[in-house]
């Protein structure tokens, strides 16, 4: 049996992708693949103050003296700050409805960190880097929003 189908993929000026297949026996359908980047840095003060807002007072993240005799060597910001990145990034319309994160290494203070998002379709993954250097994996599925 042969199938006749025909995919096509765009490329837009700002890297935006859309692939979309049409299956001339069925109906077309469209995955959006998108890839963003940006790049950020977390001050000192941004790792006491997300402390501060999810109620996390480990010294690990706010006390040089103590996270000195850690395996750290000095304060790292918390795991979950990469989150808040994912969510400033999240595609318009959507909402996330699961995700699971691994943590590879400690984000420290001052690092200047890149994040890169690549949704296709309803499902995402966010890797948070310092140069070659992977932090951060996050994959996640995506629902829409519903209007109110």
């Amino acid at each position: 049996m042969t199938s006749n189908s025909l995919s096509l993929l765009a490329v837009s000026a700002d890297d935006r992708k859309v692939l979309f297949s049409k299956d001339l026996a069925q109906k077309i359908s469209f995955i959006m693949i998108t890839r963003l980047t940006r790049t950020f840095k977390i001050a000192t003060k941004d790792v006491a103050h997300f402390g501060a807002i999810v109620g996390d007072s480990n010294p690990v993240h706010v006390d040089p003296d103590f996270a000195a005799k850690t395996r750290f060597k000095s304060p790292i910001a918390h795991g979950m700050t990469s989150l808040i990145f994912m969510n400033q990034m999240m595609p318009e319309g959507y909402k996330v409805d699961s995700f699971t994160i691994r943590f590879m290494k400690p984000i420290y203070p001052g690092y200047e960190l890149t994040s890169e998002l690549v949704v296709e379709g309803e499902e995402f993954e966010m890797l948070v880097g310092r140069g070659e250097e992977k932090i951060t994996n996050i994959k996640s599925k995506l629902i829409k929003k519903e209007k109110p």
